[in-house]
């Protein structure tokens, strides 16, 4: 399952990684093996708009995916 939910954002995308250092996209990160995982994100601005400061959530997975 999906960790967080999809929200829209006006002056840019909102962009999100499981690593405050990684590669961030469009894609809500989802997890196969139950667990804790921090969800980065940040909204990533457009030409009239900044950058928006990094930004973290805790998630928990309750349940395993058999691969």
């Amino acid at each position: 399952p999906d960790f967080v939910t999809r929200r829209k954002v006006e002056e840019g995308k909102l962009v999100y990684s499981l690593s405050e250092n990684g590669t961030y996209t469009e894609t809500i990160p989802t997890g196969t093996n139950a667990g804790d995982y921090t969800v980065w994100y940040y909204v990533q601005g457009d030409a009239n708009h900044a950058d928006s400061a990094k930004a973290s959530v805790k998630v928990r997975s309750t349940s395993s995916r058999d691969s």
